[in-house]
């Protein structure tokens, strides 16, 4: 006998009169789950199949960004990726619409529109043919003379 079965079965033998406490035993649930089944059976009506599972997913989505807003978001990074060096990430995009008077969602809510629509994408590095720079060595040299203790001044360190 599946679920369903069992959940029709304990309401027929309720409305047939038997004890709730019989009906649980036998079919190995519990009281709350035979409540449960019957409040349902009865905001139904007992019509249609109020014996089935219901959607758990939230009904609504209140944090959802209206398709205007949307648009805008994209239609900005597409005016920046047209300008020639301008940066096209999400701070840059909420700094634009800021100036044109809207006012922007939040900086990781701009990056989820981008990776929606699959605009955000990292542009490959340049790499230099050198494994480093020349005289690279010789541009980051740094001497440092200490610990000097000079009287009633403490510990310090002096680099000439």
């Amino acid at each position: 006998m599946n679920e369903y079965e069992k959940r029709k079965q304990a309401i027929q033998r309720h409305l047939a009169g038997e004890n709730v406490t019989s009906i649980v035993i036998s079919l190995g649930k519990s009281r709350p789950w035979f409540y449960n089944w019957l409040k349902r059976y009865r905001a139904a009506g007992g019509d249609g199949n109020w014996f089935e599972d219901q959607s758990r997913a939230p009904k609504t989505t209140p944090t959802k960004v209206s398709e205007p807003l949307e648009q805008q978001v994209l239609s900005v990074r597409k005016e920046l990726e047209a300008k020639g060096m301008a940066q096209t990430g999400a701070i840059a995009i909420s700094y634009e619409l800021r100036n044109r008077g809207f006012n922007p969602p939040e900086v990781w809510t701009i990056n989820r529109i981008l990776a929606r629509h699959r605009v955000a994408r990292n542009k490959p590095v340049r790499r230099s043919n050198k494994e480093y720079p020349e005289l690279f060595f010789h541009t980051h040299q740094m001497d440092l003379v200490g610990p000097r203790y000079i009287k009633g001044d403490g510990r310090f360190y002096v680099h000439p």
